[in-house]
């Protein structure tokens, strides 16, 4: 039985008026424990296995939505990246709802209705008023029961209230308050260079003799490369390459029964021998509208459903039936099909050895050329004037930045690394920084000071109230992450 159905005698409007404190629910379990024989395991967190059924779900869905937003499916290593994305989410949800029930923590049924009732989504738009009829009829849209969507609000809330606890008992003094405010407001101009890897890794090709000489030495790696990828990249299902027509309802008054009539004559026109490519760039309201309405190839089990039915038994160069939908009309033309196959490391251990290089390279390349070229020429100059020719050569250029605080903010799109802001509040203005600094995604930086503003502790006096609440919400947070993180290093993974 549902919190609805076992709490709605006790649930009048003086209860459901008096509910205003929103509960933000930010945690999506997934399916946890037997699942019946069918069900396989994505992964196990302190014996407890995670059944896949709900983790292929919002696989699937994660999918299907980057396809709505990018008008093409995701590519094999984007879905390898955002499967392992949520199997991390997964780990860690899993293991701090363990920690939470540890603890003792519990969630009454009450406090699950009151996080159903409150939420805007389930409310009458006149009223402002819980409506159940809506809540079912939502959840049944979503794909979720009332007892799933339940229970997944009881443990959302588990997870808040282990937030709750572990943050309790932080606390800061004085000094941490007025270092706050310091580094808040001590600000620095820097002129910078970044210098990002990745342009050193597509400058660099490998001859064959690096590559046979990588093979060599380095056989295990590729081998192991070769089995992560295996079957993301290796174990290929039947692959096809689609071109797509859409036509898409909007609100200017046409109905899909009109934009029917509009498919019909396109494809009485392509039966007529007009080409797809032209009659895609001309009605398709899709992005691949410029490119011919062609598609990137795809393997067709990560089609959409409706997809797949369609194009079965469709040849080369012919046309499915209209896939009708609510939101739009689609046609499609099988452009090309490529059989299923498996690839053996023999077949693509040079292409593995070769991006290794490659990957390996970029970061090598580009710490080199900062340590050895860029840094020593610019201090050549006694740190005034950055080597222009040396920049324009290898493509790069000196951007002078805003004014950036001790924390980093305001260092607008690509911004510097903080313990470079912090070295530069040390330096004189004018000089160049000594050494080359890197941010968490790999990109070097070499700059300059140009110029400092120091803060004034006297300023915080009519301030402190607002920057001790700012610096303990600061310390509870980095404490319960590093504490969640802890707990997540100590489980079981398997």
């Amino acid at each position: 039985m549902s919190v609805m159905e076992s709490m709605r005698s006790g649930t009048d409007s003086t209860f459901m008026q008096v509910i205003l404190i929103a509960v933000v629910v930010s945690f999506v379990m997934w399916g946890v424990g037997p699942q019946g024989d069918q069900a396989g395991t994505v992964v196990e967190v302190n014996g407890e296995r995670v059944a896949d059924v709900d983790f292929n779900r919002q696989l699937a869905l994660a999918l299907q939505n980057m396809e709505r937003r990018r008008g093409e499916p995701a590519s094999n290593d984007e879905v390898a990246q955002i499967r392992e994305d949520l199997r991390q989410q997964t780990i860690r949800q899993v293991a701090l709802r363990q920690e939470a029930e540890a603890m003792g923590l519990v969630v009454s049924d009450k406090e699950v209705l009151r996080s159903v009732m409150q939420q805007d989504a389930f409310k009458d738009d006149e009223s402002g008023m819980f409506d159940e009829q809506r809540y079912e009829r939502i959840l049944r849209l979503q794909g979720l029961t009332v007892s799933k969507f339940e229970a997944q609000q009881r443990e959302a809330l588990l997870l808040n209230k282990l937030v709750t606890l572990v943050s309790y008992g932080v606390s800061v003094n004085g000094p941490m308050v007025e270092k706050k405010y310091l580094e808040e407001n001590t600000k620095v101009v820097l002129d910078m260079v970044r210098i990002r890897p990745g342009a050193f890794s597509a400058a660099y090709e490998p001859t064959q003799e690096e590559v046979d000489a990588f093979l060599a030495d380095s056989m295990p790696d590729v081998q192991a490369q070769y089995d992560a990828d295996f079957a993301e990249r290796y174990e290929l299902g039947e692959r096809v390459t689609l071109r797509m027509l859409k036509l898409r309802v909007t609100d200017d008054g046409l109905t899909s029964l009109d934009l029917e009539k509009r498919m019909l004559k396109i494809q009485d026109e392509l039966a007529g021998g007009a080409s797809f490519d032209e009659m895609a760039r001309t009605y398709s309201d899709d992005r691949s509208a410029s490119e011919g309405g062609l598609l990137a190839e795809v393997e067709v089990s990560r089609l959409d459903e409706a997809v797949q039915n369609a194009i079965t038994g469709v040849e080369t160069g012919e046309m499915a039936e209209v896939i009708v939908q609510t939101t739009d009309l689609r046609l499609y033309m099988v452009e090309a099909r490529t059989p299923a196959e498996t690839k053996s490391i023999d077949d693509v251990k040079g292409d593995i050895a070769r991006d290794l290089l490659i990957k390996r390279a970029g970061p090598e390349r580009a710490a080199s050329f900062a340590e050895n070229d860029l840094l020593p020429a610019w201090q050549a100059s006694g740190g005034d004037v950055a080597p222009e020719e040396l920049l324009v050569a290898n493509g790069l250029s000196v951007v002078t930045t805003d004014e950036i605080a001790l924390t980093g903010a305001g260092g607008g799109l690509f911004p510097p690394p903080v313990d470079m802001v912090k070295a530069a509040a040390k330096a004189t203005p004018g000089t160049l920084l000594d050494e080359v600094f890197t941010d968490d995604q790999g990109t070097l930086f070499v700059g300059r000071l140009v110029s400092i503003t120091e803060a004034n502790l006297d300023d915080l006096e009519g301030e402190r109230e607002e920057y001790t609440e700012r610096t303990l919400a600061i310390a509870r947070r980095d404490f319960t992450n590093a504490y969640f993180d802890d707990v997540v290093a100590r489980a079981t993974i398997r």
